[in-house]
């Protein structure tokens, strides 16, 4: 039986919902969103996140989700079915090419330069732990104006655990 104390305040189902993190500092992440969503990200802070959807250029709704502010994180809280769809139309702007993270651990440096080359990395269903290697060279990149996507399946965190 259903505790409908939980639906009262907003329980909801989280298997099927997938949680993109747009990684960048606030200006860059809303210059990114601005324009190719149906909202106003202008109004988005901690406080309150937007309903949106992408469209075609026909004006016909490809995806809808909601965008959300929190803990100076932008994420988008999307259906799982949607997320590849909403991937494949925000990265129209952006040059796509496929890096992984293996040359890290023979030169750390090398790997830096090469992952500048792009505007933003796509950190897709991570598998592993990252080492402590490639967590310095995402940092970098990071640091250097580069923006993350991170897409993770369903998962059971606690927030602590996320600051270590």
């Amino acid at each position: 039986m259903l505790n409908s104390k939980f639906i009262k305040y907003g329980a909801a189902n989280l298997e099927d919902i997938a949680v993109i993190h747009l990684n960048g500092d606030f200006d860059s992440v809303l210059n990114l969103l601005q324009g190719q969503v149906t909202s106003d990200c202008t109004l988005i802070d901690d406080k309150t996140g937007q309903i949106s959807s992408l469209c075609n250029e026909k004006g016909f709704i490809l995806c809808n989700f909601e965008i959300i502010f929190d803990q100076n994180r932008w994420l988008i809280i999307i259906k799982n079915e949607l997320k590849d769809i909403f991937l494949s139309e925000i990265t129209k702007k952006y040059r796509l090419a496929k890096f992984t993270l293996d040359s890290v651990e023979r030169n750390p440096t090398k790997s830096v330069k090469d992952l500048q080359k792009f505007d933003l990395a796509i950190i897709a269903k991570p598998t592993k732990l990252f080492s402590e290697k490639e967590k310095l060279v995402l940092d970098q990149f990071i640091i250097n104006g580069g923006k993350t996507l991170w897409m993770l399946e369903n998962v059971q965190a606690d927030t602590d655990s996320l600051y270590n």
